[in-house]
């Protein structure tokens, strides 16, 4: 049995002060909440009451000595939470005792995973001490409020880093489109979507090299590709030798081979660009993964490849799909709150899309399939459109789409919609911009009119 000590792993006396504190005083235990939870506490006492006083609050019930005894039903003796009130000296310092309180239980759980038994398979026990230990790291206590000196001398500071270029932005690789929003910024989920085929993947692996070139790190999560097509990808935008050559053909074409793995070696394998391409991966795999990555390599920005491929967790099973994908789709933006990144992740389209008239054909909101919490959770939304799969083989000009694109912007937060026109090149899966760029935001034929984002 592990024998944690007393002041070092656990403290009776500041346990107990805290609980004291939330029985005297109606309010007090607002001040707690989310700090600490019951498993935080050492005692199974202890315990008890705080996950009793936790029941109360949710039900806006009122929190006294009196009304937790009766609501215990004797579990507990009003001389027991009287006794613990008798540690009260006074109730300033209570979200720093809650502070200590939650350290020593971080401390207690890192020795019990240090000395926990392994005798199942090695594989799902480093998945759930990889949970546990996320689960340990999580919730760190942050202010929740700041009044407004404060937060215009840091709107301040932050002005001043920008024009010094202390913040940088992550490029979107499309220089009008930077120039436009200012690219992509940490905490922000961006969402990518199309119908299978168009080029998702494609215009993520040129993100990706734009992104390392700019001297970021990059994590890729493909859930659809193995890291050999990921690279062919790559090394095709890289030395414009087609896509088709460098995955099959081009080891039987010695110059060609000579000619590839020369650009390679010297401009692209020292790139920051790190790839996973395990499947079957859940949200808490993903977390992780970026976590792992942010901490071995350092990781400025994550592409995942693509939302619908994420795997339930065990905990969603009871679920239905469109349930299962808002978790996911929270759980990447809260992801990237806690990495300080921009996440950039792939999804699918609904088929309505390719059911509409010419001159409704661009992409909606509405379109992102399997849950309206996608386009609300989302700080920006990008859509890629090629006229030429949706049957469109000419333009309104009449002129063949089969290499022309559209990437669409119909929401960005703190930044402008807009509409981009792309060249394509098939062969190479290369997008690359027009000079026509049209920078209209309410009259937008793709613009969603429901939409309130």
């Amino acid at each position: 049995m592990i024998e944690f000590k007393k002041y070092v792993h656990h403290s009776q006396d500041i346990e107990e002060a805290i609980l004291g504190i939330c029985l005297l005083e109606k309010i007090a235990f607002g001040r707690t909440h989310r700090l600490i939870e019951a498993e935080t506490f050492y005692f199974p006492k202890h315990q008890a009451v705080y996950k009793a006083l936790k029941e109360m609050f949710d039900q806006s019930l009122p929190i006294d000595l009196f009304t937790v005894c009766e609501f215990m039903g004797g579990k507990v003796t009003a001389y027991d939470l009287v006794a613990l009130t008798n540690s009260v000296v006074s109730s300033v310092h209570l979200e720093y005792h809650c502070y200590l309180v939650k350290k020593m239980w971080r401390k207690r759980k890192i020795i019990e995973l240090k000395y926990a038994e392994i005798d199942g398979d090695p594989r799902k026990d480093i998945h759930d001490m990889n949970e546990q230990l996320n689960k340990i790291l999580g919730n760190e206590y942050k202010r929740e409020w700041y009044d407004m000196s404060e937060v215009m001398y840091d709107l301040m500071v932050h002005q001043y880093d920008m024009a010094k270029g202390k913040k940088s932005f992550i490029t979107t690789g499309f220089k009008k489109l930077d120039q436009m929003n200012g690219g992509f910024y940490n905490g922000q989920m961006i969402v990518v979507g199309a119908r299978p085929s168009v080029g998702k993947s494609a215009l993520m692996g040129q993100m990706a090299v734009k992104v390392a070139k700019s001297g970021k790190k990059v994590g890729i999560i493909s859930l659809e590709m193995n890291n050999n097509e990921i690279a062919a990808r790559i090394g095709s935008l890289e030395t414009d030798i087609e896509f088709w050559k460098i995955f099959r053909t081009i080891a039987q074409d010695q110059e060609l081979h000579e000619k590839f793995y020369n650009y390679i070696s010297k401009n692209t394998i020292n790139l920051p660009i790190f790839l996973s391409d395990k499947t079957k991966v859940n949200i808490n795999d993903i977390r992780a993964k970026a976590t792992k990555l942010k901490v071995s390599k350092g990781c400025d920005c994550l592409m995942i490849d693509y939302l619908q491929l994420i795997e339930s967790s065990a905990d969603n099973r009871n679920y239905n799909r469109e349930q299962e994908v808002a978790k996911m789709s929270r759980g990447l933006k809260l992801l990237a709150q806690e990495l300080d990144i921009p996440i950039v992740v792939l999804c699918q389209l609904n088929r309505a899309v390719t059911g509409r008239s010419f001159k409704d054909r661009y992409p909606k909101l509405s379109d992102l399939r399997e849950s309206g919490a996608i386009e609300q959770d989302a700080d920006v939304v990008i859509f890629l459109h090629r006229d030429w799969l949706a049957g469109n083989e000419q333009g309104e000009n009449g002129a063949s789409t089969e290499f022309s694109a559209d990437l669409l912007i119909p929401k960005w937060r703190n930044g402008a919609t807009c509409h981009l026109m792309l060249d394509f090149d098939p062969p190479k899966m290369r997008f690359t911009e027009k000079k026509d760029f049209d920078t209209r935001e309410v009259s937008l034929p793709y613009k969603d009119k429901e939409d309130p984002f």
